[in-house]
């Protein structure tokens, strides 16, 4: 609720400044152009305060914030940062972009396909029976601090109570103006009765005369004293009787059906919504009042256009003989009679005899003042994330600048400069499923379990390669030792499983020695229903929430007591020494990683047409903005480290953007331009290998009638463009249809996977450096693992 009274607040204030500018050119405006344009005016600015976002300015000024920006402190807003909702993940996307923009996802990302595995379950597993990590884990002490079963409310700040005053507000205008109508309708419907027949031809001639073909229908009330319009979703005409003999009513009849032929009802529904939502407003009352006046007006010029001195007349006459009369009607009505200052100005516009412009060129401009100035004004809150930890040190005052370790990357696979760690599924002696780990040595080209133990059949729960069934392992190489980070569902009470039909997931957090000797349990996460008071409901483990700074790994859970509004997940830093783990901040939106001791939030804002990214101390502190610029259909991006690389295609650019000092530096303004019949309008960046960016473009082949792709590496530090291909000649054909990532990188050599000749499993392949880079890969081929 906070950040809709924040986004109607910020239209409220761009759009009313115009609002006051129109108003000022009124004078004018009354006498060079008719009410009709006026009307048009101000039901536009209506419809503009409806809607609480920008309309287009982000692509006419890209890469720029809204030149006015009022912030509001932490202080004010304390229980309100962040600015987006938990629930704006599809307005705000991360890596996730239309299927059309064909974005590449962002450095470590996980692929959208496997993340949806990982982000739909609940972690929860042991290791398998009789493992020498099931036996261990039991006398693991309880690592995790303890947790409140239920979250304590936080009291209100003073944007919220103005945003809960706003709700109130509006709530209380709507029920009293459509409780008043309602009385009044109810009321005045006793009184309805058949039109006379005298009465029948004179509204059917004024329908033909203002040509409304379908006219609503028409009642007598002898409770009202002018004819008038009411009803917004079945309008009804309503007809005083008295009146059949007045001279006037037919003028007064065509005034009322033009009202129903430009359905004024509707624009004054509008009006009236405008003014709920912006009831604190002044500029919006008398926009409001402004647009009413105009909308009479507007039918007055159209009921006399082209009339005659004397029918002027008559109109005049009809008018002061029902002056004040119906003057206090409620909204969504409209009436013939008028009082006041708008009588006085009805009647000088009757015998007004210079001409008056239609103005479309000035509406026009209106149009765009309305659309530029809607996005100039920016209202955030000035966040700040308070430390959830008691032991943390705060890094308030950490420079971004800040000296960092490397950034141990977490994948479905590891490697080193001799050799790659990867799994594969298996069953054991039982059927259980479970996941082995095995190891291609780079400089033998075998492949097999990561188990010391040569005598082993790698097929018993006692295999140090051997891990329980589960949808995710990650893993990365973190001060020479494996570190797993997997999830399983086996509970550990067999009596959760008659709970649920499917059982709760455990996080467990293990290492081992590059050999696969020496592997250690560090921490076990259980689901809530098995530690009610510690447990959490859920683990996030794919690529954007696991994460490593060669200390501690990090990861993200829901705790038990989340609830609608709360965080969308805690980060917990596990500690690769001990296995202590804490709680360190609570996460609104999902992260893209951590560097210099910050972790990186945000991304794509498809609505705004921007990338925008921030980084916040990982153990509490201000938050800040290290990047935000121009994102559209022509746009990639991917990270690396602190690096953020970003590529366009219309302008044929690949930049660079150190995200520790805000320095940006244009590499090359060569890239190759887009394929004919290409599938994305943007490259796609995908890894850094060897100071080199790569990136490719899938297209059409006219020759083939089939989707081909072509491939490109970027030298970051020279700018040269240069084509490459993953295959030899011989598999070419292959190409297109084989997702290809580069597993490990050597000092003379890069390992990837090739297809098979049937093209339905792969083979891991060494291939040559200087060759590969020449676009004619010599391949060595490693052994597959057995059964594989």
């Amino acid at each position: 609720m906070t950040q809709l009274f924040l986004a109607f607040a910020r239209t409220g204030l761009s759009t009313g400044a115009l609002v006051l500018f129109f108003a000022l050119l009124t004078p004018l405006m009354r006498k060079k152009y008719t009410a009709g344009l006026r009307r048009a005016v101000w039901l536009l600015l209506a419809v503009r305060l409806l809607l609480p976002f920008s309309l287009f300015p982000a692509f006419l000024f890209p890469g720029k914030e809204a030149p006015v920006q009022i912030e509001l402190p932490a202080a004010v807003a304390e229980t309100v940062a962040p600015l987006r909702h938990p629930g704006d993940e599809a307005a705000l996307d991360l890596g996730q972009p239309p299927s059309e923009v064909g974005h590449a996802l962002p450095a470590g990302e996980a692929h959208p396909e496997n993340a949806d595995a990982a982000a739909g379950g609940q972690p929860g597993a042991v290791p398998p029976p009789g493992s020498p990590q099931a036996e261990n884990s039991g006398a693991l002490p309880a690592l995790l601090p303890q947790k409140p079963a239920s979250p304590v409310p936080a009291p209100l700040s003073p944007l919220g109570i103005a945003a809960l005053v706003w709700c109130c507000g509006m709530l209380l205008f709507l029920l009293d103006q459509l409780l008043r109508y309602a009385l009044w309708r109810r009321q005045l419907r006793r009184w309805d009765l058949p039109l006379s027949p005298k009465l029948e031809q004179a509204v059917d001639r004024a329908a033909q005369v203002v040509r409304l073909r379908r006219p609503p229908p028409a009642f007598g009330n002898d409770r009202i004293h002018t004819p008038m319009l009411t009803g917004l979703l079945r309008p009804v005409l309503l007809v005083p009787p008295q009146l059949a003999e007045d001279p006037g009513l037919p003028l007064m009849l065509r005034h009322e059906l033009t009202h129903a032929l430009h359905r004024d009802l509707f624009w004054k529904g509008l009006l009236l919504a405008v003014r709920a939502l912006h009831w604190y407003h002044p500029a919006v009352w008398l926009l409001c009042r402004e647009a009413e006046q105009d909308i009479e007006y507007a039918c007055d010029e159209a009921v006399l256009r082209r009339s005659s001195p004397l029918t002027r007349a008559a109109y005049g006459g009809a008018l002061l003989a029902v002056a004040g009369m119906n003057a206090r009607v409620p909204a969504l009505t409209t009436h013939f009679s008028a009082g006041g200052r708008s009588m006085k100005r009805r009647l000088e516009a009757l015998f007004s005899q210079q001409g008056k412009r239609r103005g479309g060129a000035l509406f026009l401009c209106a149009a765009l003042l309305t659309g530029l100035l809607g996005g100039m004004v920016g209202c955030g809150v000035e966040e700040e994330t308070a430390p959830l930890s008691s032991s943390a040190s705060s890094l308030s005052d950490l420079p971004l600048s800040a000296p960092t370790d490397a950034e141990p990357s977490f994948s479905y696979y590891a490697s080193t400069e001799q050799g790659l760690f990867q799994t594969i599924p298996l069953r054991d002696q039982t059927n259980a499923p479970l996941n082995q780990l095995i190891y291609s040595d780079f400089s033998s080209g075998t492949t097999g379990p990561l188990c010391p133990d040569p005598d082993c059949d790698h097929l018993h729960a006692g295999c140090p390669a051997l891990f329980p069934a589960t949808d995710m392992l990650l893993m990365g190489v973190v001060a020479d030792r494996l570190v797993l980070a997997y999830s399983s569902q086996w509970p550990q009470d067999p009596s959760l499983l008659s709970d649920c039909e499917f059982p709760p997931y455990t996080l467990c957090v293990e290492t081992m020695a590059l050999d696969g000797s020496d592997r250690r349990p560090l921490v076990t996460l259980r689901p809530v229903e098995a530690e009610p008071e510690t447990g959490y409901a859920a683990t996030h483990l794919y690529f954007p929430y696991t994460f490593s700074d060669g200390s501690f790994l990090y990861l993200c859970a829901s705790p038990s007591f989340a609830q609608p509004g709360h965080a969308l997940f805690t980060l917990l830093r596990v500690s690769l020494s001990t296995g202590e783990t804490e709680p360190l901040q609570d996460v609104f939106e999902p992260c893209l990683g951590v560097y210099s001791g910050h972790l990186l939030l945000g991304g794509i804002d498809w609505q705004r047409g921007e990338l925008r990214l921030e980084a916040v101390p990982l153990e509490g502190g201000m938050r800040r903005q290290v990047y935000c610029d121009y994102y559209g259909q022509d746009s990639g991006y991917f990270r690396d480290g602190s690096t953020l690389y970003l590529t366009n295609s219309a302008l044929g650019t690949l930049k660079k953007f150190d995200l520790l000092t805000g320095e940006e530096t244009l590499i090359t303004d060569q890239l190759p331009p887009l394929p004919d019949r290409a599938s994305q309008r943007c490259y796609l960046p995908t890894q850094v290998i060897d100071q080199k960016l790569l990136f490719s473009v899938s297209f059409d082949d006219s020759s083939s009638l089939s989707l081909n792709i072509k491939r490109w590496a970027v030298d970051l530090e020279t700018g040269k463009v240069s084509e490459f291909v993953f295959l030899p000649p011989e598999q070419s054909h292959m190409e297109p249809f084989w997702h290809q990532t580069i597993f490990a990188a050597t000092a003379d050599a890069l390992c990837y996977s090739v297809p098979e000749e049937s093209g339905f499993s792969s083979h891991l392949v060494l291939a040559d450096k200087a060759s590969f880079w020449a676009g004619e890969p010599q391949l060595r081929y490693l052994a597959n693992a057995p059964g594989k």
